[in-house]
């Protein structure tokens, strides 16, 4: 993508469009860029705390033959191995005008703007239409702990992941608002336990990993040095027990509304973000202009929706945990 002003906006063109008509690979044009992205696995995953943590623990979800299996930036391996022409065939296969989504958005003349889509655009010859991968949802038939030790972090890391319904599924916006609800900032509920009561926690958080096909909920807490890691996951257990039977309250419900609600709308602020979210309607959606329906996912939601499904979510699920210890703890 790029951000510019509009005067410039045919430059942005001719670079996106030249970049769809063609690519040259060379192996000399490979090697650079495989150092580049090697040293930003390094960065982003290798010598970050909890980072190669966090790709074990989604790797164990899925088969290897699974799409989602491996990170987008590959392993080491995998990118060593990938040649000019597995380059060339991806570019062939995938960035094409056929598999693409143009995005305009600012102060622009619509008419000029056609104008210059059509002549950097509608020019290029079809491409082939890339079919989609065939995805199954991830089951659990057991609760399941699994350990990692890192040799990065300081302290240890609970991390809990509850299946949960797809990007824009009925149940999905329910369960935006319980992760609020249960660990967003210090009004929350598990930050009001684990931290400022008990005081067995430094840090917690909760938050729903929308995606198509099947999304992934988490809880997350950081113990406090000396705590043990067990104490704290049956903390966790008897949060999520007590609040199945007990149930949210509509305050909790109104507040964490209003917060997502109001973080929505000041993101749109920004002209990227913009972008973003008519790109997700469309691909998701088919409907660009999804954003009234959007916004009543969260305006219809009553308190029975959401005790129902925390409990149809987190109580009558099973989960994974993940368990992470400071190395040669």
């Amino acid at each position: 993508y790029e951000i510019l002003s509009s005067f410039n906006i045919e430059l942005a063109f001719f670079l996106e469009s030249s970049r769809m008509s063609f690519l040259k690979l060379s192996e000399s044009k490979r090697k650079e860029q495989l150092a580049v992205v090697r040293r930003e696995r390094e960065v982003r995953y290798e010598t970050k705390p909890y980072g190669l943590a966090d790709m074990f623990f989604w790797q164990s979800l899925f088969s290897k033959n699974d799409p989602r299996y491996g990170h987008v930036i590959g392993s080491h391996e995998d990118l060593q191995n990938a040649s000019v022409n597995d380059l060339q065939d991806f570019y062939n296969t995938y960035y094409g005008p056929s598999n693409a989504c143009l995005t305009i958005v600012g102060n622009f003349d619509s008419a000029k703007i056609k104008e210059l889509v059509n002549k950097y655009f509608f020019t290029l010859p079809a491409s082939k239409k890339s079919s989609l991968p065939q995805i199954k949802p991830v089951i659990f038939n057991k609760n399941e702990t699994i350990y990692y030790d890192d040799k990065l972090a300081k302290t240890s890391l609970i991390k809990k992941l509850y299946l949960s319904p797809a990007l824009f599924d009925k149940g999905d916006a329910e369960m935006d608002i319980i992760a609020h609800i249960l660990g967003n900032g210090q009004f929350s509920r598990l930050y009001n336990i684990l931290v400022r009561d008990k005081k067995v926690a430094s840090s917690v958080s909760a938050y729903q990993q929308s995606m198509p096909i099947q999304s992934f909920f988490y809880i997350e807490a950081y113990p406090m040095p000396g705590t043990d890691n067990k104490k704290i996951n049956d903390e966790l257990d008897k949060i999520i027990k007590n609040t199945a039977q007990k149930g949210f309250t509509q305050a909790e419900l109104d507040r964490a509304r209003n917060a997502i609600l109001t973080n929505f709308l000041f993101s749109l602020q920004k002209i990227n973000n913009k972008a973003q979210m008519l790109q997700s309607y469309n691909l998701y959606t088919n409907d660009p202009g999804f954003i009234t329906k959007d916004l009543n996912r969260y305006y219809s939601l009553t308190l029975k929706d959401i005790n129902e499904y925390f409990v149809k979510v987190l109580s009558n699920s099973f989960n994974k945990t993940l368990i992470v210890t400071p190395k040669g703890n």
